[in-house]
């Protein structure tokens, strides 16, 4: 059996919609481009930026 390492995760992104400096769409492409296994967006006090990565078109894997 071959060893593979697991991807990297981020389960403590921020958005703009926070106090963070990246749009949803843009920490989407971010995580794509950096290969991430899965990432989690964890705004303050609302959900709009998880709702606003939702809407980017990105699917879900059932992978993760």
């Amino acid at each position: 059996m071959e060893f593979k390492p697991p991807s990297p995760i981020d389960l403590h992104i921020h958005s703009t919609a926070s106090d963070g400096t990246l749009s949803p769409a843009e920490i989407i492409a971010l995580a794509l481009r950096l290969r991430l296994g899965a990432i989690s967006i964890t705004d303050h006090d609302s959900i709009a930026g998880s709702r606003e990565a939702l809407l980017c078109g990105f699917r879900m894997s059932s992978a993760f």
